[in-house]
């Protein structure tokens, strides 16, 4: 017997029959039938067929795992789970050649979680699913990939004195370069304040950037660019205003005509550098920037 069984068993004994009903209950909830029927659709809505799924049910209480499951799409792209039990049921999707779209709580993405206790305490009770409305699922399919030239996960020091640092995109010097500015008073705060007086400024010599809001959009806009952009974050701001660090996203125009995409983040903090992702694509006029994510480096 499990240590988690052992614990629960010497609680049961000699509790008084009002104590038994509460963990009737709790004990039921985990033998609570599933049957779940589901179906998975691009972001076009058109199904996606051979795509694996992954089923994890919630049906132990003591340290054994939870019970999992594989399912593959039919043409239609469903799938269906019939004859376990459990509280809850986590469900994940995925197929080479698409992108996954991230968790997010209370909704249903390339991923979802399923409550099926009954006393759950949800208003609408377990959940329920059938063959007419099964559960969406989503995936990215990946489109048209050009050779690209990416800067994946790297991080640069920087000078808090503004002096600027150039990052060449298509990683030779002096070419399609982007300029960081950083400035930061971090030394001279007194002991124990927690905020200064810190700026960043990322700009492009005779291109131009414009915020990337979206990171399911992988084409680049024909123009709304600007020559630059700050993040300034003054002391004097409100604690519910101020940041220690800053996280932006950028589409890039270069003066040649041809186009990039930045992720950053500032770290103004310890030894001042920026976190850095980035992808280029030297064809001139493509605005193209969707890359393949189980590629890493330099297509070309």
């Amino acid at each position: 017997m499990s240590k988690k069984r052992l614990i629960i068993a010497s609680l049961l004994i000699g509790l008084p029959l009002a104590c038994w009903l509460p963990l009737r209950i709790v004990f039921r909830d985990y033998w609570v039938p599933i049957n779940f029927y589901g179906k998975v659709i691009d972001q076009h809505g058109d199904p996606v067929p051979d795509a694996n799924v992954k089923l994890y049910a919630n049906d132990s209480m003591d340290d054994r795992r939870s019970s999992e499951y594989t399912r593959y799409t039919d043409q239609a792209g469903r799938f269906s789970l019939t004859g376990a039990r459990g509280l809850a049921l986590g469900v994940g999707v995925s197929k080479p050649g698409y992108r996954t779209f991230p968790p997010v709580y209370g909704k249903v993405t390339s991923s979802g979680s399923f409550d099926y206790g009954l006393s759950s305490g949800t208003p609408r009770g377990p959940y329920r699913s059938d063959k007419d409305t099964p559960t969406i699922f989503t995936l990215y399919k990946i489109g048209v990939v050009e050779p690209l030239v990416k800067i994946g996960e790297k991080n640069f020091r920087m000078n808090r004195d503004g002096t600027p640092l150039a990052i060449s995109l298509d990683q030779q010097k002096g070419s399609h370069e982007v300029i960081l500015n950083f400035w930061s008073k971090d030394l001279e705060r007194p002991s124990g304040q927690r905020k200064y007086d810190w700026r960043f400024e990322i700009s492009v010599p005779n291109g131009g950037l414009i915020a990337r809001k979206d990171a399911f959009v992988f084409e680049a806009p024909k123009d709304g660019y600007s020559p630059d952009d700050i993040v300034d974050m003054p002391m004097s701001l409100p604690d519910n205003k101020w940041r220690s660090s800053a996280e932006r996203a950028y589409f890039i125009r270069f003066g040649d005509g041809t186009f990039a995409r930045v992720n950053l983040r500032m770290r103004p903090q310890g030894d001042h550098f920026v976190d850095w992702e980035s992808i280029f694509n030297p064809k001139i006029g493509s605005r193209n920037l969707e890359d393949d994510p189980r590629k890493g480096g330099a297509d070309r």
